[in-house]
């Protein structure tokens, strides 16, 4: 009687479906991983130079007291930038400087602020708020 020592195709055929299976598993790993990537990659463009930008957006409004509505627009490193700023409320305010015994008067605004940031990839649009005086 011979004695075979080889594989039979059955057993070939199964190895090759489970090899494949894991390598379409792995490929798929990959592909989200860099998909992934470029995202968060993206994000951090836009959002690096965010705060400044808020820091030039409040410079602009600080002092301004009489309209209720102002608007702007600049680029910062590949940044392009367009805000819009409403006034939601002003508060006066004392403020008591205790070693000459005089008070400082002054005004709080509360202003709404509407964002848009485009990147050569992408666009975001944020809302906050900003109090100056």
């Amino acid at each position: 009687m011979r004695r075979n020592s080889g594989f039979t195709l059955v057993e070939v055929m199964i190895a090759s479906v489970i090899l494949f299976a894991v390598i379409t598993l792995l490929y798929q790993v990959v592909a989200q991983s860099s998909h992934s990537s470029d995202i968060a990659t993206k994000n951090l463009e836009i959002h690096s130079v965010l705060p400044l930008i808020t820091g030039k957006i409040k410079n602009n409004l600080t002092g301004e007291f009489e309209p209720k509505s102002l608007s702007g627009k600049g680029d910062l490193l590949e940044i392009e930038y367009h805000w819009t700023a409403k006034k939601i409320k002003s508060t006066p305010f004392v403020q008591s400087l205790s070693n000459e015994g005089t008070d400082l008067i002054g005004i709080a605004i509360l202003w709404q602020i509407e964002l848009e940031l485009t990147s050569s990839s992408r666009t975001r649009l944020l809302t906050y708020q900003e109090v100056t005086w």
